[in-house]
Parts: C-alpha cells; sequence; structure tokens
C-alpha cells in the first residue's frame, strides 16, 4: 500500500464485498485508487466500463492485465458487429463471433437480435439509422450474463450514464463498484439518471474519495461554495499547491497557453474571435466543426436580407425574416439566439472576421495559444489556466426554476475544477465569493 494513500483511498482499496459506490469529488486520484484496486484484488477477472473514449484509454494504460477496460458502447456493438461483416443473404449460427466475445449473451439471443437489426436496417423506407444507442438497448434488453466472464465490474463516472446503462450494469450477478460525482450531472437533458437512487443500491456500501490533489485549498473555496449552494454536506480538501485564484489575466500567463470556457455555442465563437483576431492559434476542443460556425454566418447573410448566400434554408425557413428573429429572441430570453446577435454587432462585418477565425484554428493542442470549449465539452479535461467566460447563467436568479439552477450550478462546477495552477473568475463568481465574505489565499486582484 502507498504511503500516500489517504484514509479514505485506504477504505475503497480494501473493500470486498457485492455493491460499493464511492463518491468522488474534483481531482481525487479516482483513477489510481481503482488501479490499486485492482491490485489488491488480482485474483478475479474485472471488467471497466467507462462512458466515452477518452477515459476509457486513460484507465487501459494503467491498469493491470486482469482487468479489461472498454466504453460500454462498444461492448455491445461488438457482440452483433460480426454477424454483418459476410456477404451472405441470410443470418446464421455459422456467422457467429467466438464465445469470449459474445459478453454473455446465448447465440439464439444474439441472432434474434441481429435479425431485428437486419429487418430494421435493410427495411425499404426506414427513416431512422442503426445508432450506438440502439445497439444499447437491444443488448440491454437481451440480459446478458456478464458474471459467465468478469467477477467484478468497475463503473467510472455513472453519474454520465443512461437509465439504459444503469438498468444493465445493476443487473448483474458480479460484483459492482461504481464511482459516482452528481455534481459533474450536467446532461440530463439527454437521458441521465441518479442511479444511487436504485432500488438494487440499498444495501450497497458507500465510500467517499473527497481529498483533491488537482486543486490547493485557493481553489478549493471557490468548489466548496459551489458546493454548499447544492446543499453538499462533504466538502472538498485541497492537497495541491501554488494554485492561484484571479479575476483577470495576469501578465505572467499571457504568453502561456489558456483555456476559456464558455456555458454557450456563441460565447466559444466569441472567445475565438477577440483570440484569432489578436493573431493567437486556437484550439477547438472537439474540432472547429462540431460548433457550427456557419449557423451564425448565415445569421448574418440572413441579417442582411442576402439568404442566397445562406448554407442552409433553416432560418428563412422558421422566421419570416429577421426582425421576427429578433423579436422570438427578445421574447424567449433564449441565451444562443441573444449570443448570436450579439456576436453580429460586435464583429461586424462577421464573414471577414469568422474567416480569419476559421484560418487561425489549429488541430493540435499543443501548437495552440488559446484553448475553447463549453463546459459541457470540458468534463474529464483539464488544464494549468483556465478562464471562465461571461456567459454562464445566474444561478441567483429569483426567478429560475430550482432543477435549472441544479443543472447550472454542477455546469460551473465542472468548469471551475478543470484549472490545475490558475482559475481566472468571471463576474459572476465574483459576485458570489464575494457574497460568501471568503477571502482568498492571495486574494482576487489582478
Amino acid at each position: 500500500m502507498s504511503h500516500c494513500d489517504t484514509p479514505e483511498q485506504t477504505a475503497i482499496i480494501g473493500w470486498s464485498g457485492h455493491r460499493l459506490v464511492f463518491t468522488a469529488l474534483a481531482g481525487p486520484g479516482k483513477t489510481s485508487t481503482l488501479f490499486r484496486f485492482a491490485q489488491a484484488s488480482s485474483n478475479c477477472t474485472m471488467l471497466y466500463l467507462a462512458c466515452n473514449r477518452a477515459v476509457r484509454d486513460e484507465a487501459e494504460g494503467k491498469f493491470p492485465f486482469i482487468v479489461e477496460c472498454r466504453p460500454l458502447a462498444r461492448t455491445s456493438i461488438t457482440t452483433f458487429n460480426g454477424l454483418f461483416c459476410n456477404g451472405d443473404s441470410e443470418l446464421g449460427l455459422q456467422h457467429f463471433l467466438d464465445k469470449d466475445s459474445r459478453c454473455g449473451l446465448s447465440p439464439d439471443k444474439i441472432l434474434v437480435l441481429a435479425q431485428l437489426l437486419w429487418c430494421e436496417s435493410a427495411r425499404q423506407g426506414a427513416t431512422s439509422l442503426v445508432s450506438h444507442d440502439v445497439y444499447l438497448n437491444l443488448y440491454q434488453l437481451s440480459q446478458p450474463d456478464l458474471f459467465k466472464r468478469w467477477k467484478t465490474l468497475m463503473f467510472n463516472e455513472e453519474q454520465g450514464a443512461s437509465a439504459v446503462t444503469q438498468s444493465l450494469v445493476l443487473a448483474q450477478c458480479c460484483d459492482v463498484v461504481l464511482v459516482d460525482d452528481g455534481h459533474q450531472q450536467i446532461y440530463q437533458f439527454s437521458g441521465e439518471e441518479n442511479v444511487l437512487d436504485a432500488p438494487e443500491l440499498v444495501d450497497a456500501v458507500q465510500l467517499y474519495l473527497n481529498h483533491s490533489f488537482r486543486f490547493d485549498p485557493t481553489v478549493t473555496q471557490v468548489v466548496n461554495m459551489l458546493l454548499s449552494r447544492q446543499e453538499e454536506t462533504i466538502h472538498l480538501v485541497g492537497e495541491g499547491r501554488n494554485a492561484k485564484v484571479m479575476t483577470c489575466t495576469p501578465d505572467d500567463v499571457k504568453g502561456q497557453p489558456v483555456a476559456i470556457l464558455s456555458q454557450t455555442v456563441a460565447g466559444v465563437i466569441g472567445a475565438a474571435l477577440d483570440a484569432s483576431l489578436a493573431g493567437k492559434t486556437v484550439y477547438w476542443v472537439g474540432g472547429i466543426a462540431g460548433y457550427k460556425t456557419e449557423e451564425l454566418e448565415d445569421l448574418y447573410w440572413f441579417s442582411a436580407d442576402m439568404t442566397e448566400r445562406m448554407q442552409s434554408p433553416r432560418l428563412a425557413r422558421e422566421y419570416r425574416n429577421f426582425e421576427e428573429f429578433e423579436s422570438v429572441a427578445r421574447a424567449t430570453r433564449d441565451v444562443e439566439m441573444n449570443q448570436g446577435l450579439r456576436l453580429l454587432e460586435q464583429y461586424f462585418p462577421l464573414p471577414q472576421k469568422l474567416q480569419v477565425m476559421r484560418e487561425h484554428a489549429v488541430t493540435d493542442e499543443s501548437q495552440a495559444q488559446v484553448i475553447v470549449s463549453t463546459a459541457h465539452r470540458s468534463k474529464g479535461l483539464e488544464w494549468p489556466v483556465v478562464i471562465l467566460n461571461e456567459d454562464f447563467a445566474d444561478i441567483t436568479d429569483p426567478l429560475m426554476a430550482e432543477s435549472e439552477r441544479t443543472d447550472e450550478t454542477n455546469l460551473l462546477y465542472v468548469a471551475v475544477t478543470r484549472a490545475r495552477q490558475m482559475l481566472i473568475l468571471n463576474e459572476l463568481l465574483q459576485m458570489l465569493m464575494d457574497s460568501e465574505s471568503n477571502d482568498l489565499a492571495g486574494g482576487l486582484a489582478c
């Protein structure tokens, strides 16, 4: 056992039982804790499940050979794909994968599900493609028995999982270790569920990792302020060193790469425009194509009544004219629409400015002077210097619904916890810290 293990880590590494949920706040060394748990349990086979490839790849390079690391969607898709990689006109038992690749499914079940997929994808007039969600749903409904191959399942960042995924994991006879940080639950619009409410976990052992090796006490004061607003009783303990919380970017980091996190896509584009027009190279987390900058350019041509230059007819189809778009934006207070209008005014003429921005985009992060991302896309990533944009929702708004306030506070929590060495607050967080009467070490001055 490593001398640097915290008491909380020691309890998890030494745990044995059927169901364990441990809540891991930001930066607690959860992957290394799971690695040492796997080392201590080296007499059994384990499956490490992650919701995305980046988390899976990080784990695969660290875990011992007894642990298989997979994204969950790939586990289900692999089970079926072997039946389709042939030139035969009908599916049959001759197309099966080897037994180890079936992930606990009987040949009869695989054949029935594969035939369903084949019929739907080949049906004349079919309107939908067979997506990862379809594979996963069919896989869960087939009731696979993963215990035939693995004794223990480790499921990381389960708070990002859908109800289908959670049902699949909790239905297993395997011992299950779930890693949870409910304060990073920011995708509820896409079906995230709180697994801690599941009846299968009523008797589960619940432990915590709340010592963060990513931050020092300065940054953790900001994090704990947000946790307090969520009525969280377990707060973060900062074990890192030499971090700073600032209100503006100091001169000594202006030559270093910085990450700017925004709530909205329009906020990301605005940050990228500022950096590009200043001659800086910009890396877009997830790729620039994912931010649909052409839609903002279409808004410009729509405002100029030059619809023939628009790449998509969507705006002209949904609104009679630009004036109606403006009216709807004001009436609904839609954040993205109003941010788009602000960018039209601030960066005139917009098409030329967008061209400069695209020319300064780089695909290698190491070549970037500025990294831009939405807070949603930043989940699971971290940078030495993080700047929070001014477009985050005001979580003190008394008219905001409580469910929305929870989601927006979680989003701020994710954004704040991406910083390793320096966090530069926006005006909202400066105001929140002042209202909490927290005097940060080193102050909040530039």
